[in-house]
């Protein structure tokens, strides 16, 4: 918690660095989760260590290098899907304002590729198929191949229903919220003129954080409450952070919501509707396979007006 304080303490002001304290302190899944030995509360560490470097000293050589040993770390000390902080960094450098993001990119990715080779070679010696052990365990071993993936009706369905089998939105259904707030001032940020590598540094991370990780988790067979604690800090910067930048954008021009914008923007209301229709008329064995489809025109229908 104190690297996430101070990496969004550097970017904004203090007074929204003391509502997200406030609003992790009170948070239930992470009051219950949070606290005990388990890997995932490893990986939080990394993340706000990672989130921590990244915000106080941006794409330096040595920080770029610094960052993609943390991520190894992550992923072989804390969880296999560590690894989905690589694509978090090299996202937030590609919209970036750095001219050497091709260097950036490739110095992040070489450290964490030699540095997970390091932590092979000092967790596991000469057993690599203990290794890949771990790799398959965490990955299609215990639960076969991701049923999110299976067919393209699964994909869907999965990603409208996160939040539901493990119960992290139906416990945290103010996170909906800051996620469907967070979804409208994106696209009005976007269509307003402004880019994203005009974001602040805390903002970049953030949302690619949310994004990135949602998509990582949204398909798994097994995905408990605690794998969603990975989550869930990410989702309160990213609504607060944006909060405080919103006071200082000026609408440019005339806004054009693009095809693009539509798609996310829908994306995001769909499923807010299926969690909050969830979370008001079922506790359980809820029909996601019908809230799924009956939610999407009445999603496009509100985008659209």
């Amino acid at each position: 918690m104190i690297f996430f304080i101070l990496a969004f303490w550097k970017h904004h002001r203090p007074i929204f660095v003391v509502i997200f304290s406030l609003c992790y302190l009170i948070n239930i899944s992470l009051i219950v989760h949070a606290r005990l030995p388990y890997l995932e509360n490893g990986l939080l560490f990394y993340t706000g260590l990672l989130f921590f470097f990244y915000s106080w000293w941006g794409f330096r050589l040595w920080n770029t290098i610094v960052m993609g040993v943390i991520i190894a770390l992550a992923t072989f000390t804390g969880k296999l899907f560590g690894a989905l902080l690589l694509p978090v960094v090299i996202m937030t450098i590609i919209f970036s304002d750095n001219e050497y993001k091709k260097k950036n990119i490739i110095v992040t990715s070489l450290s964490f590729i030699l540095s997970s080779i390091i932590l092979v070679i000092i967790l596991y010696s000469d057993n690599y198929s203990a290794a890949f052990g771990y790799a398959a365990e965490h990955s299609y071993g215990m639960r076969g191949f991701p049923k999110g993936l299976r067919t393209p009706w699964n994909i869907f369905e999965y990603f409208v229903s996160f939040g539901y089998f493990n119960r992290v939105f139906f416990i945290n259904i103010d996170h909906i919220l800051f996620l469907l707030i967070s979804g409208f001032y994106l696209t009005w940020y976007i269509t307003s003129g402004y880019s994203i590598s005009k974001f602040t540094p805390v903002v970049k991370f953030s949302m690619f954080w949310v994004v990135i990780v949602f998509l990582g988790l949204m398909p798994l067979t097994y995905s408990p409450i605690r794998y969603a604690i990975f989550l869930l800090p990410g989702i309160i910067i990213f609504y607060l952070s944006f909060s405080d930048s919103v006071f200082s954008f000026k609408n440019s021009k005339e806004q054009n919501l693009s095809i693009s914008n539509f798609i996310i923007l829908g994306f995001i209301v769909w499923h807010a509707l299926v969690q909050i229709l969830i979370k008001t008329l079922y506790h359980s064995h809820a029909p996601i396979r019908y809230l799924t489809w009956f939610t999407l025109p009445i999603a496009v229908l509100i985008i659209y007006l």
